[in-house]
C-alpha cells in the first residue's frame, strides 16, 4: 500500500502536504515549488502542460491555458457564475451535453473535472518523487460552501488521476486541525477562509482532539479573483476613457492587464503606492498608470464587507457573540491584503492568529487527517464533528422551499419524509432537491430531481412514498426511497 497524502486542490494553487515522522511537511517539487499552479496548458499536439510552466503560457497562448476552472467545478453553462466567467476568462468555456461547462483549450475540450485530475495527477507525481515511494490515497479539501455536484466532481478528478479519495475535507476544518495539531487546548475560534476563488467561514470549538464545528457559511464565487477583476475594470476603464478602446473585448489584452492586476494588488500589500506598466498593449499604445493602496481598497470594500457580513451570520448561527472567539485564523492568500487584516481586527476587537502559513495549513491540516485515517501506530488522534453548510429541501406545492435537513446539522445525518400521491392512480412521484435559505423554491440551487416511480395505483393521498436524505461524512447526498405499503424500494433517478 501506498503512502496517503493531503492536498488542498486551490482555484489559483494547488499545494500537497505529507505528515513525515510525525510532523507535518508540505511537498517540494523538482525546483523546490511548494505551490503547483493549477493551470493546465495544452499544445498542438495535445499534451499537457501543468504548473509554473503552464502558468508562463497565459499571456502566450490564453486560448490553450486554463485557470480557475475550480469556480466551474459542477456549475451549469448557464449558471449566473458560468456566465460572469465567459466574460472575465481568455479561454472559451462552452456547453456539455448534461448542461455543464467544458473548456477549450485550442483543439481539445476538456472539462473542469479533467483538468482538475491532471493537477491531482501532477501533484501526486511531486509527492511520489519527494517520498521515493507510491502515493494512492489521499484527502482532499474541498470549500465548506461545495455542493453535492461540486463534491461530486472532485471525488470524480481523484478517480481519474489514479488517486483513491479516502476524505472530502472542508478547507476551514483542515484548518483547524493544522492549528490545533499537538495543542492541548479548549478553545472556540474562527477560520476566515478567503482564496483566490471561493470564501468560507467557520465556527469551531477545540478540547481534547475533539473539533466540533459549529456553523459554517460561505460564497463559493468569491475570492482573490475578484479583487484582481475590480483592478482590471478600473485600469481598462481608465484606458477606454483616454483612448476609446475597451481591452476587455481582446482575450490576450485581458490576460495581459489581469496579470499586471495581480502583481500590483500583491506589491499593494507592501507598499503605498506602485505603477501598473503594460507597454505596446495596442500597437499605438502602452498601459500606464499609478495605482495607490488606497484607491484598491476603495475598489475592493464591498467585498471585504461581504465577508464580514458572512462572519457575523455564521457567529449567529452558532449562537455566539464576538467577544465568545478565542482566536481567529487567517486561511487563503488574499487574506495577506492588510485591509482584509484590519477588517479583521476591526470586528473582532483583536489581532488574527500569526501561527499559520495562509497559503500551506489547509493541506497541512489535510495530511494530519490522512495521517489518521491509516492504521499506522504514530497516527494522530482526533474526532471530527462537520455540519452541512446549507439548508437541504424539497419544492412543496405554492412554489415553496420546504428544509428537510437544516443547516449546521451535524454530518453524517440522515432525515425521511413521508409524501403522498396528489392524483388518482399515481404511479410515480417527483421530488426537486434544492439548497438554500430562501422560502421560495425558485431562489434556491437546484441540486437535482429524484424520481420514484412503480408506485401502487390508488386513490389520491392513498399511497404514501418514504424518501431519506442522507449526507455522509464528505458532504455527499445519497437517497433512497421506499413504498411502506408494500415494503418495496425503489430506485430513485437523480438528474442534474
Amino acid at each position: 500500500m501506498g503512502r496517503s497524502i493531503g492536498i488542498d486542490l486551490g482555484t489559483t494553487n494547488t499545494v500537497v502536504a505529507v505528515l513525515h515522522e510525525g510532523r507535518p511537511q508540505v511537498v517540494e517539487d523538482d525546483k523546490g515549488y511548494r505551490v503547483l499552479p493549477s493551470v493546465v496548458s495544452v499544445d498542438d499536439f495535445g499534451t499537457a502542460t501543468v504548473g509554473h510552466a503552464a502558468r508562463n503560457k497565459i499571456l502566450t497562448d490564453p486560448d490553450r491555458t486554463v485557470y480557475a476552472f475550480k469556480r466551474l467545478m459542477g456549475r451549469r453553462f448557464d449558471s449566473e457564475q458560468a456566465v460572469e466567467a465567459r466574460k472575465r476568462v481568455g479561454y472559451e468555456i462552452r456547453p456539455a451535453a448534461d448542461g455543464l461547462c467544458t473548456l477549450r483549450l485550442g483543439n481539445q475540450v476538456l472539462t473542469p473535472v479533467e483538468v482538475s485530475a491532471l493537477v491531482l495527477q501532477t501533484a501526486k507525481e511531486m509527492a511520489e518523487r519527494a517520498l521515493g515511494e507510491p502515493v494512492d490515497e489521499a484527502v482532499i479539501t474541498v470549500p465548506a460552501y461545495f455542493n453535492h455536484q461540486q463534491r461530486a466532481a472532485t471525488f470524480e478528478a481523484a478517480r481519474v488521476a489514479g488517486l483513491r479519495c479516502e476524505r472530502l475535507l472542508n478547507e476551514p476544518t483542515a484548518a483547524a486541525l493544522a492549528y490545533g495539531f499537538r495543542r492541548d487546548s479548549d478553545r472556540t475560534i474562527v477560520v476566515y477562509d478567503l482564496g483566490g476563488g471561493t470564501f468560507d467561514v467557520s465556527v469551531l470549538h477545540l478540547s481534547g482532539g475533539v473539533y466540533e464545528i459549529l456553523a459554517t457559511k460561505g460564497d463559493t464565487y468569491l475570492g482573490g479573483e475578484d479583487f484582481d477583476y475590480r483592478l482590471v475594470d478600473y485600469l481598462a476603464d481608465h484606458f477606454q476613457t483616454q483612448t476609446g478602446v475597451d481591452l476587455r473585448e481582446d482575450r490576450t489584452a485581458l490576460q495581459r492587464i489581469k496579470d499586471a492586476a495581480e502583481r500590483a494588488k500583491c506589491e499593494l500589500s507592501f507598499t503605498d503606492r506602485t505603477t501598473v506598466l503594460v507597454p505596446r498593449i495596442t500597437p499605438q499604445h502602452n498601459l500606464e498608470l499609478a495605482v495607490t493602496r488606497l484607491t484598491l481598497e476603495s475598489l475592493v470594500e464591498d467585498l471585504v464587507d461581504r465577508t464580514l457580513d458572512v462572519t457575523r451570520r455564521a457567529l449567529s448561527d452558532a449562537g455566539l457573540q464576538l467577544s465568545d472567539i478565542d482566536d481567529v485564523i487567517l486561511v487563503g492568500g488574499q487574506t495577506r491584503m492588510p485591509r482584509v487584516r484590519e477588517a479583521i481586527s476591526g470586528l473582532f476587537g483583536r489581532e488574527p492568529s500569526r501561527g499559520v502559513h495562509p497559503e500551506e495549513v489547509v493541506a497541512i491540516g489535510a495530511a494530519v487527517h490522512a495521517a489518521s485515517l491509516t492504521d499506522r501506530d504514530d497516527a494522530p488522534q482526533h474526532v471530527l464533528i462537520d455540519v452541512t453548510p446549507f439548508d437541504l429541501g424539497i419544492d412543496v406545492i405554492g412554489g415553496l422551499f420546504q428544509p428537510i435537513i437544516p443547516r449546521n446539522t451535524h454530518v453524517p445525518t440522515s432525515e425521511t419524509r413521508a409524501f403522498a400521491t396528489s392524483q388518482d392512480d399515481q404511479e410515480a412521484v417527483r421530488v426537486t432537491v434544492r439548497q438554500g435559505d430562501s422560502r421560495f423554491a425558485d431562489e434556491n440551487e437546484f441540486l437535482g430531481e429524484f424520481i420514484m416511480s412503480g408506485l401502487t395505483p390508488a386513490p389520491r393521498m392513498q399511497t404514501k412514498v418514504e424518501v431519506t436524505f442522507r449526507i455522509d461524512s464528505n458532504g455527499m447526498l445519497h437517497v433512497s426511497a421506499m413504498e411502506p405499503g408494500t415494503g418495496e424500494s425503489r430506485r430513485i433517478t437523480i438528474r442534474n
